[in-house]
């Protein structure tokens, strides 16, 4: 197989190089899983006043009659139905959003003489964009990406897939929003569990060494991972296999060929989901816990209520402390350091120590708001160096300064 490029002059303008990336690689990946040893496939650059466009032309097998018409708004394989090539057919349809967002285009014809042309086209000037579609950085900002975000990122996505172009795909569909950890396969996956705790798990159902499935019932099987919400993807989409997937534990199960948009609402609402219950054990307190209501709110098992009382007794007793041990902690827990960060990052969301801090300033509420003690004396009572460094941080925690939790004729702002 030869690859040449014709590309007559240079074209220099303004555009987001990692999506035109992403467009170009896909065109170039079908065109060389397309065409057969001993084809060619050229890849021609050209500019028309401010438009520019990127030409890719194979003499491979081509697209059938019967799928052109939709090769863009359907997830089918562009190659024939006798084609020994694998592809997940989903692709196209993401590199056309991208040149759509890019205030460009994605179009096909076919090749005359045999074999398939696509062309992306994009403007070069600056004045084809809003102000802000432009980042700081001279690149284009997310507003020209699908899913792209400048704010860090404050979830972590574990994607299962065997398939290699398709794990690629579904990690590019996420790593501008989530912090993304591939695996290749269930016992990678589980590899990995044990290294970073994830926010949720996206997987493939068929894959060799561990099925999706038994991925999916060993974490919701382990204490320390079964709050995780799990993704399961399957080109089976037969009733007896999605109520396989959720016997499993599944939290959500789709079918292949999927929308990415509607892939990307799945996880963002399994996630804010998971939040919000995170949220009601984050705010909870050693007096709040023996509430009924707060505990059956933030939808904890005896096993967990009593993990969570046994880390609030242990912070009440070093409350003075602001620099929480948590090694020291997981000790007198009587369990391993691993496995408390997992429970408690599962739990609430956050590390120990995050945890630890935050609950300070629950408790130190707590204590405004009984009126028997001022700003200063529960400053000292937390081990604060001072009131003005209790004062930052608790207005860093909840908005406002603790002062405005006491009773107006007592208020002291620091």
């Amino acid at each position: 197989m030869t690859i040449t490029t014709e590309i007559p002059e240079t074209c220099i303008g303004w555009f987001d190089t990692e999506k035109v990336s992403k467009i170009l690689g896909n065109l170039l990946s079908n065109a060389v899983k397309y065409t057969p040893e001993g084809g060619s496939i050229n890849v021609s650059v050209g500019r028309e006043g401010n438009l520019a466009s990127i030409s890719v032309k194979d003499n491979g097998i081509g697209i059938p009659l019967n799928k052109r018409e939709h090769i863009f708004t359907r997830f089918d394989r562009l190659g024939a139905e006798n084609s020994e090539v694998s592809g997940s057919g989903i692709g196209l349809n993401y590199a056309k959003s991208l040149a759509l967002l890019h205030k460009g285009d994605l179009s096909y014809e076919p090749n005359p003489e045999g074999g398939s042309i696509f062309t992306f086209s994009l403007p070069l000037d600056i004045g084809s964009y809003s102000g802000s579609d432009i980042s700081q950085t001279g690149a284009l900002s997310e507003a020209v990406s699908p899913n792209a975000s400048r704010a860090a990122k404050e979830f972590t996505m574990l994607i299962v897939e065997d398939t290699a172009e398709l794990r690629t795909f579904l990690g590019n569909i996420f790593k501008d929003e989530y912090n993304v950890i591939l695996a290749s396969d269930g016992l990678e996956a589980e590899d990995d569990l044990q290294i970073a705790i994830p926010d949720i798990v996206l997987s493939d159902v068929i894959m060799p060494g561990k099925t999706g499935y038994a991925l999916c019932s060993d974490i919701k099987s382990n204490s320390d991972w079964h709050h995780l919400p799990v993704i399961l993807l399957t080109a089976k989409a037969d009733a007896e296999s999605c109520i396989e997937g959720m016997n499993a534990g599944a939290d959500a199960y789709i079918p292949k060929p999927f929308d990415p948009d509607s892939l990307r609402a799945t996880v963002k609402s399994l996630i804010r989901n998971r939040r919000i219950l995170q949220d009601k054990v984050l705010n909870l307190t050693s007096t709040t816990l023996k509430e009924s209501k707060k505990v059956e709110e933030a939808k904890l098992n005896p096993a967990e209520k009593a993990l969570v009382e046994k880390i609030h007794a242990y912070l009440d007793a070093n409350l003075d402390n602001e620099h929480a041990d948590i090694s020291e902690m997981a000790r007198e827990l009587g369990i391993s350091y691993s496995s408390l960060y997992a429970k408690v990052k599962s739990l609430t969301g956050k590390t120990p120590k995050a945890f630890a801090s935050a609950y300070r300033m629950d408790i130190a509420r707590e204590l405004l708001r009984s009126g028997g003690l001022t700003v200063s004396e529960v400053a000292w009572k937390l081990g604060c160096s001072s009131p003005s460094v209790f004062t930052r941080e608790f207005k860093n925690h909840f908005g406002y300064p603790p002062s405005h939790e006491k009773p107006s004729d007592s208020n002291v702002d620091l």
